[in-house]
């Protein structure tokens, strides 16, 4: 049955691909809002935030309604792409579990723990890098909200140069901030970067991160 649904999927797939390129572009910009909806559960795997699994679907589904919403019903409200709308929606849905009190159980609980444990052993960061983590968790929002989100709107009277409209000016100015942001990111904040000792724990103690049932 599984398999004759994807078959069907596939098909109609193509031919919405054959023949309509207008659809396409549509479900594509779709597709990647809808799967930017999935750092939620990452979120709960990789980086240790505290909701419960139960929470983290139903955020999901949420999500999904809220990128739909935004992008067909009521667009982009305040500027703000229907990705992050769906993603934002969905981590509060998330937390909203856990404010009514679903809880995962104990067996998921302690499985959590050991994996967080393990990823922070493995992973964890220097001295100098966890001062760039903290830093970043104030710039990476503000470059947001400055660059996409809603304060964007400033950039309409706010600077112009070498004859670039002023919205222009802004967005490459913001954009090339961007680009340091990502560097420090990446090597300052170390969530980019591997040494010697990393790479031979990761090799050497594998462990699961999501086992089958």
């Amino acid at each position: 049955m599984n398999r004759a649904f994807a078959t069907i999927l596939t098909i109609a797939a193509l031919y919405v691909g054959l023949t309509s390129t207008m659809v396409l572009v549509i479900l594509g910009g779709l597709a990647t809002a809808f799967g930017f909806v999935m750092y939620i559960p990452l979120m709960g795997t990789l980086w240790g935030f505290k909701f419960p699994s139960r929470g983290a679907a139903i955020g999901i589904l949420a999500g999904m309604i809220a990128v739909w919403v935004t992008s067909r019903i009521y667009v982009e409200p305040l500027t703000i792409h229907c990705a992050a709308w769906g993603t934002g929606i969905g981590l509060f849905v998330a937390y909203i579990c856990r404010g009514l009190g679903m809880k995962d159980s104990p067996e998921t609980i302690a499985r959590q723990a050991e994996v967080r444990e393990w990823l922070d052993s493995v992973d964890s960061p220097s001295e100098s890098g966890r001062k760039w983590r903290t830093a970043m968790k104030v710039i990476v929002p503000l470059w947001y909200l400055f660059a996409i989100g809603p304060a964007c709107v400033i950039g309409n009277k706010a600077f112009a140069f070498a004859g670039f409209p002023h919205l222009w000016s802004y967005q490459i100015v913001f954009w090339i901030l961007g680009i340091i942001m990502m560097w420090a990111l990446c090597f300052k904040a170390e969530m980019d970067t591997t040494s010697e000792e990393q790479i031979r724990r990761a090799n050497e103690e594998t462990k699961l991160v999501i086992k089958e049932t």
